[in-house]
């Protein structure tokens, strides 16, 4: 049984002895190979260089936000017809900055004038018609209530 251990002891050291002396042997041949390893070529461009003017410029895709900025609301809502300032420009107090369109507008009041004459009519008819008792006061207070509201 004492034989059976020794040598069971014999051959672990034997395997282990050799995989620590095959490393050994290893790092000692690779530090052989980088101590005479030659010197790396590295190779050189010549270029001639020649003085040109430079501009500080980088073309890129991006937003811009300004430092300082102003933000123009109006009352009403429309449709820009005309903007009366550069930006950048100094701008005075009760200055026009912008001009709405008014055709709309405009249309609908050639619209009102053109209906005035006729509601006006109406209504004096309804008024002496009312002074007679010949139609309720609902169609006097409708024919009242039409003419007023546009003029």
């Amino acid at each position: 049984m004492k034989k059976w251990t020794f040598f069971m002891l014999l051959i672990a050291v034997l395997l282990f002895g050799s995989v620590i002396g095959f490393n050994m042997f290893k790092q000692q041949k690779i530090a052989e190979y980088m101590a005479n390893r030659p010197e790396p070529e590295f190779p050189v461009t010549v270029t001639e260089v020649q003085p040109i003017d430079w501009v500080p410029v980088i073309e890129v895709i991006g937003f811009i936000e300004p430092n300082q900025g102003v933000t123009l609301a109006n009352e009403t809502s429309g449709v820009i017809d005309q903007i009366s300032f550069e930006s950048g420009t100094d701008v005075k107090s009760g200055q026009q900055l912008v001009r709405l369109d008014s055709d709309v507008e405009k249309a609908n009041i050639k619209s009102t004038q053109a209906r005035l004459p006729a509601a006006k009519a109406k209504y004096q008819r309804y008024q002496g018609l009312f002074k007679k008792g010949s139609i309720s006061k609902e169609a006097y207070d409708e024919a009242e209530a039409n003419y007023f509201s546009l003029c």
